[in-house]
C-alpha cells in the first residue's frame, strides 16, 4: 500500500497557515465578550429610586444564559447582563470560567429585588447560589454595584429595550 507523503516546504507552510488561522478564529470565539457578540440585544435596567441605569446585554435563550459572562475579562461601570427566564423559579448561578467578581441581583416578575449575591468571586466555583425566593430576572453587574447604589431587597427596577 502506497501512502501519500510530502515534505515540501510549500505544503508545510500551507498547512501551518491553515492551522494558525483556525487557532486564531476559534480562540477568539472562546473569549468574545457578550457586548461584541452578534445576536445580543441591549436593555436599559434602571433603579429610578437610586438614580442609576445599567446598559445590559440580554440573555434570553438557554444558550445565552448558560454562557453568561463566562470568558469575558471585565464589565465596565454601567454595564451588565440581563437574564430573562421563561418562568419564576429559584434560578441558581455559579462562577464557571469567570475572570472577575460581580454582584448578582435576582428580581421577581414585578421587577422587585428578591435577593442579591454581592461580590460573587470566581473562586467560589463550583458552588451554586440560588435566591431565597422565586425570581424571573437576574442582573449581573460589576462587584460593588449594589453597595455603591444602596440597593436593597424590595427595590424596584424598570427595564427598557435599547436600540443598537
Amino acid at each position: 500500500m502506497k501512502r501519500f507523503m510530502t515534505n515540501s516546504a510549500s505544503h508545510r507552510v500551507f498547512f501551518a497557515g491553515i492551522g494558525a488561522a483556525f487557532a486564531i478564529l476559534f480562540g477568539s470565539l472562546l473569549f468574545i465578550s457578550p457586548a461584541d457578540a452578534p445576536g445580543y440585544e441591549r436593555a436599559g435596567v434602571a433603579f429610578p429610586d437610586k438614580n442609576v441605569l445599567v446598559s445590559a446585554d440580554i440573555a434570553d435563550t438557554a444558550e445565552k444564559r448558560a454562557r453568561g459572562l463566562s470568558g469575558r475579562e471585565r464589565l465596565a461601570p454601567g454595564e451588565g447582563m440581563w437574564f430573562i427566564f421563561e418562568a419564576e423559579g429559584r434560578h441558581g448561578f455559579w462562577m464557571k470560567d469567570m475572570h472577575f467578581a460581580i454582584d448578582i441581583i435576582w428580581l421577581d416578575e414585578r421587577l422587585h429585588i428578591v435577593d442579591m449575591w454581592e461580590d460573587a468571586s470566581p473562586e467560589s466555583y463550583p458552588s451554586i447560589v440560588a435566591p431565597k425566593g422565586p425570581a424571573k430576572y437576574v442582573l449581573e453587574v460589576p462587584a460593588g454595584f449594589a453597595k455603591m447604589h444602596s440597593l436593597a431587597i424590595g427595590d424596584r427596577a424598570e427595564v427598557s429595550q435599547q436600540s443598537e
